[in-house]
């Protein structure tokens, strides 16, 4: 991936100010002399702000050099990217003729500047646009060894590859030896099926840095993708013997296998290592998921029970343990691994968090309470006592619930979501005003933090490329931001039910204003208060708004499915209770309310034929069998439902 970069060069400024200090550019007054002195000093303490500020007190034209160069500097320095380009083109137009440090400050900056602006695009999956800006900075940068690398990176991402090589070449001839760019090279070789250029390369690589695993791993991977397999397996029995005991070949080796779909290979890799390295315990981890792939439970348990005793480890084996029952349903296991390990673990911060999770998913709030509470105590940590404060509250202890949600409002930066919990209680508990008033303030800033959190987990999925396979953890937090995404929706329900349609809108103006999220969430809540006023017609057409902008928005369908009920339109609710049912397959209420919009519309038959032929393709699916039975006993039909 292209990299991004930004330059700060101190010792280049250094020099071009002590070419201002001797030019003949035009002369200044004393004060505003003073003034150029303060801007230098701000410029190498890197306040842009303030450079800005005092450019606007010294009477030198807009486009004399001086001030196009600080006002470019402190522009970068403050992040205002496109106004410094400006500025820089200016500059570099100007100081073309003469050259000197000047020109070639502006040649750099204006090269970084349009090498990040790449990258920008670049990572945006804009690779057409991304070549673009590389090969412009190429101009202005010719000696940046990242601006060919990027360029190289971009033209193979687009097929390009007679273009990627001559980058790839050019960065080589900058920085020869470097091994990023030996391997972009070898990889657009390899894409260009150019196999015996490719193991030249690599030949010469290996006899370069003999001591380097990763060429000679790079070398069976060329065979394979040359369809050499014998000679790839001789080069992997080569590798392993010539970096006998060096954990990175074995890794590498078993990596390979791994990505062919060899996972017998990899557990063959992973046995010699642990042969070879007995002292890496993380061996025991790597056999222990690959036990776990081949679905050999017990050996992946037993991996984990050796790897507890191993000082350093046991957090990494008990979490792992637990997981292990997780993803089986074994959820009573997993809640016992994890107290287990506690037992041995007090203190560890991951087991606890497992086991509060845990608790909560499954209901448990008392006991989520009690370890949200020693974790709080912990590792002190406002989630934690959000955390404990919402399992308290569906404990229904809201008294507890509400101190722990009021401490954390009571901050310079209270947490949006105790806001409208808080809120919520004090309805419950015939303190109109206050939540009404905590609920205008509280759910536009709720819903900012969602939309923070949701982009937020979004690039650490997409830098992460997911959790590798061996430490992959149980990932709760799409589950807790639905769930805080229900609080909101639920909280603005109330807010036009409790306080008033006129509140509701207000609220509604703020969440607009904000434009963050998506437009179906807001034409939801739009359609959510209209129904609680009973304008029907109105919160149908912003609920089908809603579906048409996010169509796997479920609780827009299942609204609107609500709403012609209500209004007898049979037929449309089926439709949307349907299409509801379709997104939330396992919803007892979907299909409870499908056999009711049926039989009211007088059409059950029609559905239980359908559920017919789906279940003759889903014989396992024993939800549908058992809504399919009550369907058959609604319509009558006993001697059918009895076969079932």
């Amino acid at each position: 991936m292209p990299k991004k970069i930004f330059i700060i060069s101190l010792p280049a400024l250094v020099l071009i100010l002590a070419a201002f200090a001797t030019s003949s550019a035009q002369e200044l007054p004393g004060y505003e002399q003073s003034i150029l002195a303060e801007i230098e000093f701000l410029l190498q303490e890197g306040d842009g702000l303030s450079v800005l500020t005092l450019l606007n007190e010294i009477s030198l034209p807009d486009d004399d050099k001086r001030v196009l160069f600080y006002r470019s500097k402190a522009l970068l320095l403050t992040g205002e990217a496109d106004r410094a380009e400006a500025d820089l083109r200016k500059l570099n137009r100007a100081t073309e003729e003469e050259g000197g440090h000047l020109h070639e400050f502006t040649n750099i900056h204006l090269g970084n500047l349009l090498l990040n602006r790449g990258s920008e695009r670049f990572m945006a999956g804009q690779a057409a646009e991304a070549s673009r800006y590389f090969e412009e900075a190429a101009g202005f940068w010719p000696d940046s060894i990242q601006v060919w690398y990027n360029l190289a990176v971009t033209e193979r991402q687009r097929g390009k590859f007679g273009p990627a090589r001559n980058a790839i070449r050019r960065a080589e001839r900058i920085e020869p030896g470097r091994a990023d760019v030996r391997q972009v090279h070898l990889s657009i070789l390899v894409a260009k099926e150019k196999f015996e250029e490719a193991a030249e390369l690599l030949n010469a690589t290996v006899r370069d840095e003999p001591e380097n695993p990763e060429w000679m791993l790079q070398q069976v991977r060329l065979l394979l993708a040359d369809g050499k397999n014998e000679r790839a397996a001789e080069k992997a029995e080569e590798l392993l013997e010539v970096f006998r005991g060096v954990p990175e070949a074995y890794n590498g080796l078993a990596e390979i296998n791994r990505q062919m779909g060899f996972v017998e290979g990899e557990l063959a890799v992973m046995r010699q290592k642990r042969r070879a390295v007995p002292e890496e315990a993380s061996v025991l981890l790597q056999l222990s998921d690959i036990h776990e792939r081949l679905l050999q439970t017990d050996k992946a348990l037993a991996k984990l029970d050796t790897l507890a005793a191993i000082e350093g480890y046991e957090d990494d084996a008990w979490l792992n343990k637990g997981r292990i029952h997780e993803l089986q349903d074994s959820l009573s296991h997993a809640e016992q691994s994890y107290r287990d390990g506690l037992l041995e673990l007090s203190g560890s911060e991951k087991l606890r968090l497992r086991l509060a999770e845990l608790l909560a998913e499954t209901g448990n709030h008392n006991d989520a309470a009690e370890q949200y509470q020693m974790l709080a105590e912990l590792a002190p940590n406002r989630e934690y006592r959000l955390m404990q404060a919402l399992s308290e509250e569906k404990s229904g202890r809201d008294k507890k619930a509400l101190e722990i949600f009021e401490e954390l409002l009571d901050s310079v930066d209270p947490m949006p979501r105790a806001g409208i919990e808080a809120a919520q209680i004090y309805l419950k508990h015939g303190r109109t005003a206050q939540g009404c008033k905590m609920f205008s303030e509280f759910i536009p800033s709720a819903y900012r933090e969602l939309h923070q959190k949701r982009s937020q987990i979004a690039l650490q999925t997409a830098a992460s490329g997911f959790q590798t396979d061996a430490m992959r953890q149980i990932d709760r937090r799409p589950g807790h931001l639905m769930e805080f995404r229900q609080a909101i929706f639920n909280s603005y329900r109330l807010a036009v039910s409790e306080c008033g349609m006129e509140q509701g809108t207000e609220i509604y103006e703020k969440l607009t204003q904000q434009q963050q999220g998506t437009g179906g969430e807001l034409f939801y809540m739009r359609a959510l208060g209209l129904a609680e006023t009973e304008e029907s017609v109105a919160a149908i057409r912003e609920a089908e708004r809603a579906i048409r902008r996010q169509p796997e928005l479920k609780e827009a369908h299942r609204l609107l499915a609500q709403m012609h009920e209500e209004n007898k339109s049979w037929n449309e609710a089926g439709i949307a209770w349907q299409r509801y049912l379709s997104l939330v397959p396992d919803s007892r209420e979907g299909y409870e309310a499908l056999i009711r919009t049926y039989r009211n519309a007088g059409e059950l038959e029609i559905l239980i034929e359908r559920w017919q032929r789906r279940y003759a393709t889903e014989p396992g699916n024993d939800k549908l069998r058992r809504y399919l039975i009550e369907a058959m006993h609604r319509a009558g039909m006993y001697e059918e439902a009895a076969r079932l």
